[in-house]
């Protein structure tokens, strides 16, 4: 393979990866992943370093919109983001200050609103049920969205249940 073979295989791909970065956010472990699975591995490097330098990718940039966009659109809690944000790489750091950024009483809305959707359902399936085992299941179906045994205890308390 020639020096222009191999530089133009890299434009077409920085070309590539610039419109798919221009219609959606990636974070750097999105682009390896892409690029590893293509088996276009070579140019990692070099292709990720023009991505971040022209501004398609960036990190922090990406972490504010999947904080936002898993909070408030799929309802989701700190932990459960917390947790996908690390297994994508995400500095520590970032993720903490992406989350900070989150409308905390959006949230807490979102959250009241599924603890009471939610414990509806649970009453209107299993009418024989005591209270506890309802609040056993409120509670595993929570902390499965990524929310705390104490923010779903309060947002019980706040809808009376």
């Amino acid at each position: 393979m020639s020096v222009s073979d191999t530089s133009s295989d890299f434009e077409r791909l920085l070309s590539r990866f610039m419109r798919s970065c221009s219609r959606r956010e990636y974070c750097t472990s999105d682009i390896k992943r892409r690029l590893s699975a293509a088996g276009d591995s070579v140019h990692a490097e070099r292709l990720i370093s023009a991505l971040k330098k022209d501004g398609f990718v960036d990190d922090a940039r990406y972490a504010r919109s999947y904080c936002r966009d898993k909070a408030l659109l799929s309802g989701w809690g700190a932990a459960k983001i917390r947790y996908n944000l690390v297994s994508k790489g995400i500095a520590g750091d970032v993720i903490e200050e992406a989350l900070s950024e989150v409308d905390a009483r959006a949230v807490c809305g979102q959250l009241d609103a599924m603890v009471s959707r939610k414990w509806k359902e649970i009453r209107r399936r299993h009418p024989e049920l005591p209270r506890s085992g309802c609040v056993a299941r409120l509670l595993r179906f929570a902390c499965g969205r990524g929310y705390s045994y104490g923010e779903v205890m309060e947002s019980m308390e706040r809808n009376g249940l």
